[in-house]
């Protein structure tokens, strides 16, 4: 075996699990590697049975990629690989390892690269390339340790998405992950302060048309019983119509039902309704909040009446509508709390239907509450415990709010959450 990517998981230290779609970055990556010539494996590592047998084989590369609350378990996964195979090189990617990549090098001896980015063509060079110090000083993404010193080649080169049409699942048995992602898009237009993908992705860029088609075949015949689209896919509204229409015009053969993260603010009943005819069943939305103080000083540049008019055109075209907020966001206070209650309260939402989501602000690494918020946004950060960065667990307070007054919110915000949803 040439390559084995593996994909930690967050059972070991939450009560939430992650895992609810297969991880479409890590199936993207193999399958650029096996059109270029590359035998690799994906593996999930809760499946403990088929790493230890992938392990075996003695892949020459290892690849883990992490989340900031995976982080923990991604390392330990590492330390166990060392103690099994301790000539094995192991790289490191995912968005946590992508902005915290000179911490890593410098206190995990077991980690020997790290992808910064995305990590399509440096794991290629990489494999290409290993044990070659001059020719791995000139891949793009890679950070590294040479002669004592870490040496850090900036963000890898951005990834053209339509190298082929969908990436290949064969590693992934359909019954262990019922929902299947598509991701349409990556990078965004927008610099909300928790959100790390314009860092991360460095520009937007989208999927043909054509290949989202391909890859919602594909899926179909897998056995798969719905498809999420990600991310904020009216960001385009043509592209997103395009996708719409191609889908309409194979209804009789795509069966698979399907959602979408989106832009409420965008949403016009005409677009919905063309979503709803596709097949579209749900559409998911970042109200975050009602404040528009809070929403302008965190970046998030929508009002909150033309998000309520989106989802009040989502209803009108059939559509359910999952609403995403965040409590404890800089400029939050009891007051703006309540008045998102009241806004949530005022929305067009159907219990049995509809479903509603409350998450702690959580200032991921990369992201600008971590790395600018206790100077610019009034922030104090009082838990560095990565296995907490959960969106579960007050990570920070804020100019009004204490960890404790945070969680109550929190605590009320959930029991709401339960009560409508259940």
């Amino acid at each position: 075996m040439d390559i084995l990517l593996i994909n930690p998981s967050t059972e070991l230290y939450s009560k939430v699990s992650y895992n609810r779609e297969p991880p479409a970055g890590l199936l993207s990556i193999a399958m650029y590697l096996r059109i270029n010539g590359l035998d690799v494996k994906v593996v999930d590592a809760k499946d403990k049975e088929l790493l230890n047998l992938y392990l075996k084989l003695e892949p020459k590369l290892i690849g883990i990629t992490c989340l900031t609350n995976t982080y923990n378990e991604a390392i330990c996964i590492c330390r166990e690989i060392k103690e099994l195979l301790p000539n094995s090189k192991i790289v490191m990617g995912g968005p946590h390892a992508t902005f915290t990549w000179r911490e890593i090098l410098k206190s995990v001896p077991t980690i020997d690269y790290i992808i910064r980015g995305e990590g399509e063509y440096p794991l290629l060079d990489l494999f290409q390339t290993l044990d070659d110090d001059n020719k791995i000083s000139k891949i793009g993404g890679l950070a590294y340790r040479s002669n004592d010193k870490i040496i850090d080649n900036g963000l890898a080169p951005i990834f053209d998405m339509n190298l082929f049409p969908f990436p290949d699942r064969i590693d992934i048995i359909p019954n262990k992950y019922d929902v299947a992602s598509i991701i349409v898009n990556r990078g965004c237009p927008y610099n909300c302060s928790f959100c790390v993908r314009q860092k991360l992705f460095q520009n937007v860029r989208f999927k043909e048309p054509i290949n989202v088609i391909k890859e919602m075949e594909n899926v179909d015949n897998l056995g798969y019983s719905f498809v999420n689209m990600y991310d904020n896919i009216n960001i385009d509204q043509q592209i997103s119509r395009k996708i719409c229409t191609l889908i309409t015009e194979k209804i009789s053969e795509l069966e698979i039902p399907w959602g979408a993260e989106l832009r409420g603010d965008k949403l016009s009943y005409e677009s919905a309704k063309l979503m709803s005819e596709a097949g579209c069943k749900v559409v998911a939305i970042g109200v975050e909040t009602s404040s528009k103080k809070i929403l302008e000083l965190n970046g998030k540049y929508q009002a909150a009446e033309s998000v309520k008019k989106g989802i009040e055109n989502a209803k009108k075209a059939g559509l359910a509508v999952q609403c995403y907020f965040i409590i404890g966001l800089p400029g939050e206070t009891n007051e703006t709390f309540r008045a998102t209650i009241d806004f949530l309260e005022s929305l067009p939402l159907i219990q049995g239907e509809d479903r509603i989501n409350f998450f702690v602000a959580t200032p991921y690494p990369g992201s600008r509450l971590y790395e600018k918020g206790e100077n610019q946004l009034d922030i104090k950060i009082i838990d560095k415990n990565w296995d907490n960065y959960d969106t579960e667990h007050v990570i920070f307070e804020t100019e009004y709010l204490t960890k404790e007054k945070i969680e109550d919110l929190f605590t009320f915000a959930k029991k709401y959450e339960k009560s409508f949803n259940f």
